[in-house]
């Protein structure tokens, strides 16, 4: 079985460095049963933001078959974004498909 961790700190919060640090881990945390899908993410910024913006149809798709492939484990998706979206709508913003 997975288990789903959303990180989803408010602006000005230390999120983006928890991000850099996830993505930078991503190999180490890979090998403890941790998977942080940074190659979703913006290169610029290691966030999911796409996940809160509605954007990028094809890159849910592709982070949902990712996330199918992985053995059991722990799947970490990290954005701020999601800090603005109601309560009520967190999974379906976060996970669309």
């Amino acid at each position: 079985m997975k288990r789903l961790v959303l990180h989803i700190g408010t602006h000005k919060t230390g999120t983006t460095s928890i991000q850099y640090t996830l993505a930078r881990s991503e190999r180490a945390l890979a090998d403890q049963g941790v998977i942080y899908p940074a190659h979703y993410a913006n290169a610029n910024n290691p966030g999911h933001h796409f996940l809160a913006l509605g954007t990028g149809r094809e890159r849910y798709k592709a982070l949902t078959e990712t996330i199918d492939k992985a053995p059991q484990g722990t799947v970490i998706l990290s954005t701020e974004l999601l800090s603005m979206v109601p309560a009520e709508r967190v999974m379906d913003a976060a996970l669309p498909c």
